[in-house]
Order: structure tokens, then C-alpha cells, then sequence
């Protein structure tokens, strides 16, 4: 695997992962995501126990998987989010392969059984050839009889949850104002 150097884009900047990781990643998250692994085995029908966390985050779904028996590769571009799960992996003593790298230049050719691309992390490029080259990868990847499973929040629901502001009072007392114009 080559990796390109590419311009920064505001995905790179580490502080944001920093300062929207409470909002972003509260433990209720990750308390679901076993329930969401199970069904996401059911959905996809997986034989084999090698799967691919695309943009893994802080591996929500990496640990849920891995607790399960699979042998997991979580792979994500951002150090903060990927020194959270190596953390989680730790303290429950799972162990889980964590990638650093950029989901245009991962690609490991017929390695997985599944690959989960999970929490809307994918369509974040201005060029849609670069989404074409993540979902090449991600092909490329799986071996044969591999499911992809892509959640993506579409137009369509944000329309219907779509608030212009929120106000939350956050477990320490702050409040946290949002304000999306």
C-alpha cells in the first residue's frame, strides 16, 4: 500500500475529534453496538470472522465485533479516535488489528468476509472519483462471498430531525448551544 500526500482537509484536524468526541461518542453509543453488530450479522448473512471496521473511530463496532470472536482490522485516519479504541481494545482485553490510514489508500486484497463502513463516515470527499476509489478499496478488500454494509444518514432523514438549534445540559452541569445556520 502507497500512500498519497494530500492537501489537509478539515476531517485532519485532530482538535475537532478532540472537542466533539463527549458529544459525538457518549458511552450509550457504544452500549448499542452489539445490539447493532447482531443485526448487522443477521443482515449481511457473514461466513467467516475476518472484518474490515472502516473508519473505525474510536471502534465501537471494532470492540462489539472482536467480543463476539471475529478478528477484527479497524482502520481510520484519525490518531485521537484510534488511541481511544486501542484504549477501549486494553482495558477489555480484546485484541483488534488498528490502522492508521486514509480510507482512499487502505486496501488489503481479498482479506474480509465482511467490511462495515459505519455512523455516516463515508461521502465526506468533494470529489466523488475519490468516494469510487474508498469503494474499490473496500471491494477489493473482501474476499469472495464478502458483504459491505454502509449506514449513512440520507437527506431525507436529516430533513425530518433537522433543528436550526439545540440546547443540551451536558453530565457536568455546562449546557452545550448549538447553533446550525
Amino acid at each position: 500500500m502507497k500512500t498519497r500526500k494530500r492537501a489537509k482537509e478539515w476531517f485532519d484536524n485532530e482538535s475537532i475529534w478532540r472537542e466533539t468526541y463527549p458529544f459525538m461518542f457518549p458511552e450509550s453509543r457504544f452500549a448499542v453496538a452489539a445490539e447493532n453488530v447482531a443485526k448487522a450479522i443477521k443482515l449481511t448473512g457473514v461466513r467467516g470472522k475476518s472484518v474490515l471496521d472502516h473508519c473505525c473511530g474510536p471502534g465501537r463496532y471494532s470492540l462489539a465485533l472482536a467480543a463476539r470472536g471475529f478478528t477484527v482490522t479497524g482502520v481510520d485516519r484519525t490518531k485521537f479516535l484510534l488511541d481511544k479504541a486501542r484504549a477501549k481494545a486494553r482495558a477489555a482485553h480484546l485484541k483488534i488489528e488498528w490502522i492508521q490510514e486514509d480510507m482512499r489508500d487502505f486496501v488489503r486484497p481479498d482479506s474480509y468476509n465482511l467490511a462495515l463502513s459505519m455512523f455516516t463516515s463515508f461521502g465526506y470527499f468533494d470529489n466523488r472519483g475519490e468516494d469510487a476509489v474508498v469503494l474499490g478499496n473496500v471491494f477489493k478488500s473482501l474476499r469472495r462471498g464478502g458483504a459491505f454494509l454502509m449506514d449513512v444518514m440520507g437527506k431525507e432523514q436529516i430533513a425530518k430531525i433537522f433543528s436550526e438549534s439545540s440546547l443540551e445540559t451536558l453530565p457536568d452541569g455546562s449546557m452545550r448551544v448549538e447553533d446550525r445556520r
